[in-house]
């Protein structure tokens, strides 16, 4: 017979070994301890956006902060949890095509923009719409750029809004209602815009897309309460000015150059400065335009009160391959040092001195060898061009150059754990056959001067089995710490970081995925029905945290292009744009 001490000895010992269990199950799911949960105020001032760090619940703009690095410390979902996500709500957009938008949200609410001019405030908690306004594009507006909008911009209580044909609204962020609106460029010669505004010191700052109708880009910002225009830098110098002279004499083709800047930049308020990434140079052939074509394919330091340029680098001189490098760069501090990063489509990554444009190092994160078109960079970090890479005019061979026009790393590219100093890099492997013919500006034509004997996405092709990556780059040691299951399309969802060491991004075949930020390692995925090409984002409504995508391909993924060689293996036909929101149960 056992006796009672021993009965209650059992009894106890049972109970420690449930207590330890449960405190280990629940420090398990809890990974660390929980980060704040922090609303930013109701006016979203310039103090508010500078310390939108601080604000752990919210997601106030394109990148989260002025550092471009799409990191949030939120923790509650982490990656001893994450295999319990489910969805929470999801939305219709009601149109179809690209969608690129990443979601603001404010105290609880998310503010999402679509394809077809439209823009919608959801209940972030349940999708519940509030309000939706549609600008009523005109049938034609969509012949000239390509129908994609990637996000608004917050500023006290207003909301902030480009559309595909260049108007820029201002929105009561509660109604919806115009307050202002500007149209600064005419659509029909090609001008776009498809970007989210930045918002500065109580301006709008807005940059140009367009680069293949012979546009002369520029970047400008604009009043926050009145539209009224502050300043306007042009990306591509005129005559007697700095820059000038890397374009070819008694020529107007400068005027007509390219260097679009379609991307959302980056800020840094200590050093009153704004970084923006210009595109490529027009038109693609550069048998009319010698030299180096200042500043296409660049990063400009720009002084935030005047827009005055205070330094350059470009990452490709005398662009002949459609090697845009509109990315955010990613604002961080290396031993000491400010810097600006910047992976871009020449499947090469740069660091460089924030204060001057220095060139402190680079890396090749291409894994393409064969029919690569550089062989590095040198002492100055300019690429050393293959001589053979170079298109040939009229040549009755095309030349295969890797990458192709769609790039290594592209806008949807880069993401940075500020705690581990890794890049997170979304990035592709293919090629394309290149040859140009010379031709002629001609307003409301395309200023590209391809040849048309094989359409340029059939001229495309992978040059992996798996062109797909996610990976991560040691930024003190610049060497890769982790790789992906690489996928079998190529992959354009943008990276998301959070302090529950997780990565997530999507895929082309219509998955998010969460990855282990210290190995790659896939821990969960969701099937949205249609490929991923946006940014995911986090935020946190009475204290649970969500992570919120938007899903729908369209573009150059669209239903005629599946048969292509980088498609192959998709399954997923359908383009209806959606906004899915988990949670863990």
């Amino acid at each position: 017979m056992v006796s009672r001490a021993r009965q209650w000895g059992v009894i106890g010992g049972a109970v420690l070994l449930l207590f330890v269990g449960f405190f280990i199950s629940f420090k398990a799911q809890a990974g660390t301890s929980s980060a704040p949960m922090r609303h930013a105020p109701l006016l979203v001032t310039d103090d508010v956006l500078k310390d939108a760090d601080t604000y752990t619940a919210d997601w106030l703009m394109w990148s989260k902060n002025y550092r471009g690095n799409r990191f949030s410390p939120l923790n509650q979902i982490n990656r001893q949890n994450v295999k319990r996500l489910v969805p929470k709500w999801c939305f219709s957009l009601g149109t179809h095509g690209s969608q690129q938008s990443t979601p603001l949200v404010h105290n609880g609410t998310m503010y999402v923009t679509s394809t077809q001019g439209k823009i919608f405030a959801l209940d972030a908690e349940t999708g519940e719409m509030l309000w939706e306004f549609d600008s009523k594009l005109p049938d034609d507006a969509t012949k000239y750029g390509p129908d994609a909008n990637r996000g608004a911009a917050i500023y006290k209580d207003k909301i902030y809004w480009n559309n595909i044909v260049c108007t820029l609204f201002c929105l009561n962020a509660k109604t919806g209602e115009v307050i202002w609106k500007v149209t600064p460029e005419y659509y029909r010669l090609g001008y776009s815009k498809t970007f989210a505004p930045l918002i500065v010191k109580g301006m709008v700052v807005t940059g140009i897309g367009g680069g293949e109708w012979g546009i002369r880009g520029y970047v400008e910002a604009r009043d926050a309460e009145t539209g009224k225009r502050k300043w306007k830098t042009y990306t591509i110098p005129a005559p007697g000015e700095p820059g000038h002279e890397t374009w070819p004499k008694d020529s107007d083709i400068w005027q007509h150059g390219g260097a679009p800047t379609w991307i959302t930049g980056s800020f840094d308020p200590d050093l009153n400065t704004i970084y923006w990434t210009t595109g490529n140079a027009g038109p693609w052939h550069g048998a009319d335009r010698p030299g180096d074509n200042l500043y296409t394919c660049s990063l400009l330091a720009l002084d935030a009160d005047t827009g005055k340029i205070k330094w350059h680098y470009q990452f490709v001189q005398h662009d002949e391959w459609d090697y845009d490098s509109n990315v955010t760069p990613i604002l961080t501090e290396l031993d000491g040092t400010p810097v600006v990063v910047v992976a871009n489509k020449t499947g090469f990554m740069w660091v460089l001195d924030r204060r001057n444009g220095k060139f402190l190092k680079g890396v090749k994160v291409s894994e393409t060898t064969k029919d690569f078109w550089a062989k590095g960079l040198d002492a100055q970090g300019r690429p050393i061009v293959e001589e053979w890479a170079r298109p040939k005019v009229g040549a009755k061979e095309r030349v295969f150059v890797a990458p192709s026009a769609l790039g290594t790393c592209n806008w949807w590219g880069m993401a940075f754990d500020p705690r581990r100093q890794w890049v997170i890099l979304v990035a592709n492997e293919t090629g394309n056959n290149l040859v140009w013919d010379p031709i002629p500006y001609v307003p409301v034509q395309e200023f590209v001067g391809t040849s048309e004997k094989e359409p340029f996405a059939e001229a495309t092709k992978r040059t992996a089995e798996k062109p797909g990556r996610v990976c991560a780059y040691d930024l003190k040691t610049m060497k890769k710490v982790w790789e992906a299951q690489p996928e079998w399309e190529v992959r354009w969802g943008g990276p998301l970081v959070t302090g529950g060491d997780l990565v997530f991004t999507g895929t082309m075949r219509g998955y998010l995925q969460a990855l282990d930020a210290e190995t790659g390692k896939t821990l969960w995925q969701f099937q949205t029905g249609s490929g991923i090409m946006a940014h995911p984002v986090t935020y946190a409504v009475n204290g649970k945290q969500y992570i919120a995508i938007v899903s729908g391909k369209g573009g150059v993924a669209n239903p005629a292009s599946l048969s292509l060689d980088f498609f192959k293996y998709m399954k997923n036909h359908n383009s209806s744009g959606m906004v899915f929101a988990f949670g863990l149960p």
